[in-house]
């Protein structure tokens, strides 16, 4: 700790230092060589609940391609939240994610107005949001109706022509984005970490606390890899599998699989829902074989029209939504049962789960860049069996979207203090991942495995926030777990009680 207040005699705040970074470059001219720069720009007018006091927006300008730095550029939004507590504390935190910086801000304003602890980590410290290129109201513009024409639900129903549509509506956002002279291999984990540490440099400051949550993460570990000196601490917070990684469906597989068995050995769901497994089985064989055609006029989030073929990858594709969710795993066991059994209301929220993840699942232009990029498996041929999750991915597509190239860099060995707060067992597919990760970064790596955590930020439970909060005050020190070791152990829905009770459901 000695060495680090010795730091603190540098500027404390990122104020400081964007004012810094303005009054270095602002008045100089714009050379042809493109230098990291902050340049500020009005923040959105609304209602931030007080907090527009403390923000700072504004762009700085990235190389399209960080090997040749002067052909061409894209401008990046930045917004950056000061400190309730001036002056900060050295070190801000950037946060990696999928959600851009404006709905991140949003989210906290919306936590402060409903009176709930506004995401409790890291507190007395400035936060950096960047919209990554190609999101949010960063440079460029990617196809923004490609989701709309992709018709993913259509795969779905099983429409004969759906999957050539599709891939139709890829190719041609391809072409359309080639014209415009935008090379599609320049998206990426990789890329992504290059482009923070060009803000870091335009903001002037010296090291920052990394935060990435669940598909944010691989930017994050290509981050800390490719700039380690530059990283005080990184957090990692259901992260996705590293590459290589399996086919989405042998991770739903063994998430799936698990969560069977964890319902066969706790004795209240055995007695409820006997042969769970068998039971799902079933369900897919028979709607696979027959059928349903059900009304969804009451659900909001629908297909091209108010009725749906109830198939048995609608079934998985509801069942993919709630096993990765820690918040709803404990209704899956009556969901199952209730869809074997026909129940109208059930089949409903099943339909809309399922509704849901094609939804989720349809990727932009920009996944699909990021994706076809980082994950060289999508370039083979559909997996023989592919079932659903599969036949939703990119397969087919990323071999013709951009060259291949190398997965992300991982920090293997890395001497940065890392936390990775991961899903318990009973998910799977995420706690394989934190453990994957764990084991490749080494000693400096502590997994805590905590029942509320989420990929989305607005389900992480108040543990989540706590441990991360003591982690990125003090990396040094082991982060105290009590919340998480006295959490209680997942309690199924019991077959008498049904759908009562409150369900939080976000899309």
């Amino acid at each position: 700790m000695n060495g680090r207040r010795a730091r603190m005699t540098r500027p404390r705040t990122l104020a400081v230092a964007v004012a810094l970074s303005i009054a270095g470059w602002v008045t100089a001219a714009y050379g042809q060589t493109l230098a990291p720069r902050f340049e500020t720009v009005p923040c959105e007018a609304g209602n931030r609940g007080g907090i527009e006091l403390r923000m700072t927006c504004g762009t700085v300008r990235v190389p399209r391609d960080h090997a040749k730095p002067d052909a061409g550029s894209f401008a990046l939004a930045v917004t950056i939240l000061r400190s309730a507590e001036q002056p900060s504390t050295a070190d801000p935190v950037v946060w990696l994610s999928q959600w851009p910086g404006h709905v991140m801000i949003l989210l906290y304003t919306l936590e402060k107005v409903n009176k709930q602890p506004p995401m409790p980590f890291a507190a007395g410290r400035d936060f950096i949001f960047v919209d990554a290129r190609g999101s949010g109201k960063s440079e460029p513009v990617l196809c923004p109706d490609l989701p709309r024409q992709v018709k993913s639900w259509s795969i779905v129903e099983g429409e004969a022509e759906a999957a050539l549509q599709r891939r139709q509506a890829y190719l041609a956002c391809h072409d359309e984005l080639i014209r415009q002279g935008i090379d599609l291999s320049h998206f990426g984990a990789a890329v992504i970490a290059r482009d923070m540490d060009w803000v870091r440099r335009a903001l002037g400051v010296e090291r920052w606390n990394a935060y990435g949550l669940s598909s944010g993460t691989p930017a994050a570990l290509a981050l800390t890899a490719l700039y380690p000196e530059t990283v005080r601490s990184l957090t990692l917070v259901s992260p996705t599998p590293p590459e290589p990684s399996p086919p989405r469906s042998r991770e739903f597989a063994a998430a799936r699989d698990a969560f069977f068995a964890a319902c066969a050995q706790d004795v209240a769901c055995a007695r409820d829902y006997p042969d769970l497994a068998g039971t799902y089985r079933e369900v897919l064989k028979r709607f696979d074989e027959k059928p349903a055609t059900f009304d969804v006029r009451p659900i909001p989030v629908r297909p091209k029209d108010d009725r749906v073929s109830i198939t048995g990858a609608v079934v998985e594709l509801a069942v993919y939504h709630l096993v990765r969710s820690p918040e709803k795993l404990r209704i899956l066991p009556y969901i199952i049962t209730a869809t074997a059994e026909g129940d109208n209301h059930v089949l409903g929220m099943a339909t809309m789960f399922a509704l849901m993840t094609a939804n989720i699942l349809t990727a932009d232009a920009l996944a699909t860049s990021v994706e076809c990029h980082d994950r060289p498996g999508l370039r083979e041929a559909l997996p023989a069996g592919a079932n659903i999750l599969d036949r939703l991915d990119l397969y087919g597509i990323c071999d013709h979207w951009s060259k291949p190239v190398q997965v992300p860099p991982m920090p293997e060995g890395s001497r940065v203090p890392t936390l990775i707060l991961g899903a318990p067992p009973a998910l799977a597919g995420q706690s394989m991942a934190s453990q994957e990760i764990a084991r490749r970064i080494g000693p400096a790596a502590r997994l805590m495995e905590v029942s509320g955590v989420d990929a989305d930020v607005r389900t992480n439970n108040q543990c989540v926030w706590k441990v991360a909060a003591e982690f990125i005050a003090d990396p040094t020190n082991e982060p105290n777990a009590s919340c998480a070791a006295g959490a209680q152990p997942l309690r199924f829905t019991p077959r008498a009680e049904g759908l009562r009770g409150n369900i939080r459901i976000t899309p």
